[in-house]
Parts: C-alpha cells; structure tokens; sequence
C-alpha cells in the first residue's frame, strides 16, 4: 500500500504522535552536549575561544527554560 494513501487515514494527531524512542534518543543526545558542554566551560584544556563558546552555547540552551524556578539571572546569554 502506498505510504500516503495510509498517512492520509491517519487523524494529525496520530500522524504528529511522538514516538517514545526517538523521544528518549533524543533527550540522550541533548544531555550527552550538555554534558560535553559543561565539561569544555567548566575548565577542560581548551583554549579560551573553545571556553567562549561553549560557556555560550550553554548559556543559550539554559535560555529556553528561564521559566523554571531554578533558572539563575547570570545564565543570561
């Protein structure tokens, strides 16, 4: 059967549903650069612009969740 004509039955909801597996796929691979991040900002032997930028990146993630109680000011990209 043609892979559109049986999407097309599908309600968007059951189209858009996120598949538990590439949910937690993806959540490891978000902590697995959030770990390598920290590690790079948090004093590894790098030079200062790789510190730079990952103390930045850090920063611009952490900026998705300045809702969260524990978000601190100085996270501020």
């Amino acid at each position: 059967m043609d892979n559109r004509r049986s999407c097309a039955r599908l309600t968007s909801r059951e189209r858009f549903a996120p598949d538990p597996a590439r949910v937690l796929a993806d959540l490891a691979a978000k902590q697995d650069r959030l770990k390598y991040l920290a590690h790079v900002a948090g004093g590894s032997r790098v030079d200062a612009g790789e510190h730079a930028q990952a103390e930045h990146l850090l920063r611009l993630k952490a900026a998705a969740y300045d809702w969260h109680e524990d978000y601190r000011p100085e996270w501020r990209p």
